[in-house]
């Protein structure tokens, strides 16, 4: 059991790199102050019988998620996340305090987490603790008193043509080159992509059948001749008889080899932040710089709100000064 003074002595130590002498010993005397009147023991639980009941609540926590129409995916995601919160702090949900959770958001930032994916997992605990206060299994939800954690979107920036022309001389075999061309003239996310299978694309009629969008939902966006060229040609270099569209040497290529080979191309051309999500706002920048409705570019890109579109959506500034000329007269 910790006393106190090893108590006190592990603030000390944690503080000691941030705080100057002075103002630290300030600290530990108002804290020895407050501690006064509490016990101070270890943290213990039952790990059997404590993980026996956090699996079951995980287990009927999917479940309701999966009655609420959640994708497979998202299910995935939530359970994920709850089961490495269990992993790193070895707590019991139920008696589980705000500050448990912070300190988990804590151990993530020191880990080098960014701060919109320590923002993410906030909303998945929250969306947990939630569920159990509602449901009546626990009286308080700790997660009210957590705000939101702030930061700053990354703002990506459609390739200009000749960073798609640098791109594409720097591919050096014929799937990078379809990966390319499909991911510019389809806008899909990394994610639809993996899930692609070669009877999803109508070669004939040049359209992409999305089978299992975000949200799981199904929807069609079209292919220019270019992605289908280069496309046969892809699966004309295959010999195998599988339905994957996208394939590694040991099966489905999935996002992470997908973002792998887009930074190699990245290393060959000098072009910076490859990316695949690039990709999507270079499309739907493209379709609005050609006339194309912000509301058919929604649709294609398979977003359920407008204001989403209007982020992928770059408008240049000499565009914008063409028109106040010709509205204005300036």
């Amino acid at each position: 059991m910790k006393d106190r003074y090893s108590l006190l002595k592990d603030i000390q130590q944690s503080l000691g790199a941030f705080v100057d002498k002075y103002l630290l010993e300030i600290i530990i005397d108002n804290i020895t102050m407050v501690l006064y009147d509490y016990e101070v023991t270890d943290r213990c639980t039952d790990l059997a019988v404590c993980g026996d009941e956090n699996q079951k609540l995980l287990q009927r926590y999917a479940a309701c998620l999966y009655v609420e129409g959640k994708s497979e995916k998202t299910i995935k995601g939530y359970i994920y996340r709850l089961n490495d919160m269990l992993k790193v702090m070895n707590i019991n949900f139920k008696e589980a305090g705000a500050y448990d959770i912070r300190f988990y958001m804590g151990l993530l930032k020191q880990k080098g987490n960014s701060s919109s994916t320590i923002e993410s997992v906030r909303c998945y605990i929250s969306a947990f603790y939630k569920w159990m206060h509602l449901e009546g299994i626990i009286d308080k939800n700790p997660c009210e008193v957590l705000k939101p954690i702030s930061y700053n979107t990354k703002i990506r920036h459609p390739f200009s043509d000749l960073e798609i022309e640098r791109i594409r001389n720097s591919c050096k075999n014929v799937r990078e080159r379809a990966i390319v061309e499909t991911l510019l003239s389809t806008g899909i996310r990394v994610s639809e992509l993996q899930d692609l299978n070669i009877e999803d694309i109508d070669f004939d009629h040049k359209v992409v059948h999305i089978q299992h969008g975000k949200g799981d939902k199904s929807r069609d966006t079209f292919i220019n001749s270019i992605a289908v060229y280069h496309l046969k040609k892809y699966l004309d270099s295959r010999d195998d008889n599988n339905p994957e569209l996208f394939r590694s040497k040991t099966g489905r290529l999935h996002p992470g080899g997908v973002r792998f080979i887009l930074k190699e191309i990245e290393s060959r051309c000098g072009v910076p932040d490859i990316h695949p999500h690039r990709f999507r706002h270079t499309f739907a920048t493209a379709l609005n710089s050609k006339g194309m409705q912000i509301q058919h570019i929604q649709q294609l890109l398979g977003h359920s709100r407008i204001d989403t579109t209007l982020v992928y959506v770059s408008i240049d500034k000499s565009e914008i000064q063409h028109e106040y000329s010709r509205m204005l007269g300036a």
